[in-house]
């Protein structure tokens, strides 16, 4: 396991020590906690709004990735135009589940940046009304980061249905989760690999996975 992955797992196991047998821990619990090592690669978006969602905090890396402070900026920011709508869906169904998320990124290369690949994972937290209205998230890159902005798609996402915990504050006017449907399979990032074959417009970003729905029973 390489140490930016393990900033990942670091920032997981908080989130699950925080819960104390809710569906999400609370946002301020998480915040008293202090999150380590993995600070740097940390954020947490504001989503009581979740179709504008927005950076509230931000570490090192999210910054260096855009060339600026994001905070206040929305979270799809970081995803190249063609995949926001799936970043949207994504967090919609995090809060609405409630559900954690792991994402797989690639930033296309050119001629004077390498193509960049990346992984992210998204928690859900709770208000002080109870309700979920806030994600922490973490990312990890693997490689230089090169000139910024690097903007990422979506090469890979798996959805963790949380249940068996003390259901949070109903929300309203949040959807259910996504119903997606099995794309055709071929060689690609993921394993099991899933295919994409690229927007029309975007050809650069070449793969993309498939939305897996798991209940965990945790």
């Amino acid at each position: 396991m390489t140490p930016e992955f393990t900033n990942l797992e670091e920032l997981r196991n908080l989130w699950q020590s925080c819960r104390d047998g809710h569906a999400a821990p609370l946002r301020s619990t998480i915040e008293a906690r202090g999150l380590g090592q993995a600070q740097d690669h940390a954020f947490i978006v504001d989503c009581k709004t979740v179709d504008q969602a927005r950076f509230r905090r931000a570490g090192g890396l999210v910054r260096d990735l855009m060339g600026m402070d994001v905070r206040g900026m929305k979270a799809d920011a970081i995803f190249d135009p063609a995949f926001r709508n799936d970043c949207a869906a994504v967090l919609r169904a995090v809060v609405a589940g409630p559900a954690t998320a792991e994402l797989r990124l690639v930033s296309p290369g050119g001629p004077s940046v390498a193509e960049l690949m990346a992984r992210m994972i998204l928690l859900p937290l709770r208000g002080s009304q109870g309700t979920i209205e806030w994600v922490l998230g973490a990312l990890v890159t693997d490689g230089p980061i090169g000139r910024p902005p690097r903007r990422f798609g979506i090469v890979a996402q798996d959805l963790v249905a949380i249940s068996g915990a003390i259901p949070a504050v109903p929300r309203q006017g949040i959807y259910d989760l996504p119903e997606v449907s099995e794309p055709p399979r071929q060689v690609g990032f993921a394993e099991p690999p899933a295919a994409f074959e690229g927007r029309k417009h975007d050809q650069s970003i070449r793969r993309r996975g498939h939305l897996r729905l798991i209940v965990s029973r945790d």
